[in-house]
């Protein structure tokens, strides 16, 4: 479910949990917020040109697009896939229905 809006994965997530009452199987969804891709990199490159990639992620946040995140950085795609390997693992058997944010406070929060 990458790439879906929070509540549209929260709808997919409930509908396929409850096909499998009973079952051992943890629905869940990881939603990662923005991430130093390849496409993050490039798109930088085109912002600032001749930086390097720190210098580019510092002026990137400094120019207020990232004033809400607590860890003042863009996540990395290994914090990502420690999120989805731990919710694959054996330590997440109890998590279920569940939408993991991994992304550094930098995606508000929506209650619905």
């Amino acid at each position: 479910m990458l790439g879906r809006p929070r509540h549209e994965s929260g709808t997919a997530r409930r509908r396929w949990a409850a096909t499998t009452p009973g079952e051992v199987l943890a629905v869940n969804c990881v939603l990662p917020g923005p991430t130093m891709s390849d496409g993050v990199l490039a798109m930088f490159d085109e912002l600032y040109p001749g930086l390097g990639p720190g210098e580019q992620e510092r002026r990137y946040l400094a120019g207020n697009r990232a004033s809400a995140s607590l860890l003042r950085c863009l996540i990395r795609p290994h914090e990502v896939a420690s999120m989805i390997t731990y919710v694959a693992s054996e330590q997440a058997s109890a998590t279920t229905d569940r939408a993991l944010d991994a992304n550094g406070r930098l995606v508000p929060t929506i209650v619905l």
